[in-house]
């Protein structure tokens, strides 16, 4: 009987809804640090003439780090997300993945805001939005350091790819984690009545 109960409650947990938060985690996390970090690099690299003050420094790594911790937030957000205590603790927790799948990913993400934007679609079109707007940062951002890159002979400007890329991987962690922390770890509503079923997706058993 128990058994039974515990076959009733399983639910598909990977779903195309999720795969969508993780990926607009990603997508949106590298359009908020492209854009820090282009500013970050104009002020400091094209605005400031000779050496930059140590406090600037300090500032402009503050604003990369504020534009790649933004981005997870915006993502979960806009995607109706309540902020939890199990959501925290599993942004938090940060894992490294393959970055192969990454541009695939943001193409099918952008395709797929573009067709929802349609009149057929209209969905999600807070999401679509912000999609599509991420998506022309990182490309505008990645044309401008490309090319100042090669006109300047320094490739060590391309270095600041790497930091959108890390920001992209990040935030997709951090969604994905914090929405599986959410799952496997539910916050008791306060509304919700000791023994209410519907309190969340796992029930304790004594």
């Amino acid at each position: 009987m128990m058994g039974g109960a515990g076959m009733g409650r399983k639910r598909t947990f990977f779903t195309r809804a999720w795969y969508e938060l993780v990926g607009d985690g990603a997508l949106l996390s590298a359009g908020t640090m492209a854009l820090a970090t282009g500013i970050a690099l104009l002020v400091t690299g094209v605005m400031v003439k000779g050496s930059v003050p140590v406090w600037m420094e300090a500032g402009a790594g503050i604003v990369v780090m504020a534009g790649g911790l933004s981005g997870p937030i915006v993502a979960w957000l806009a995607h109706g997300k309540r902020v939890t205590p199990p959501a925290v603790a599993g942004a938090l927790f940060f894992a490294f993945v393959l970055a192969a799948g990454f541009v695939a990913l943001c193409a099918w993400l952008v395709v797929d805001g573009v067709k929802d934007l349609g009149p057929s679609g209209r969905h999600h079109v807070r999401v679509d939005s912000l999609r599509l707007a991420a998506a022309a940062v990182v490309l505008i951002y990645a044309a401008i350091i490309t090319g100042y890159s090669l006109r300047s002979g320094s490739g060590e400007l391309l270095e600041a790819m790497a930091f959108v890329l890390m920001g992209a991987l990040s935030g997709a962690c951090a969604v994905g984690m914090a929405d599986l922390a959410q799952h496997l770890l539910p916050a008791k509503r306060p509304d919700a009545p000791e023994g209410d079923a519907d309190a969340g997706p796992v029930q304790s058993e004594s």
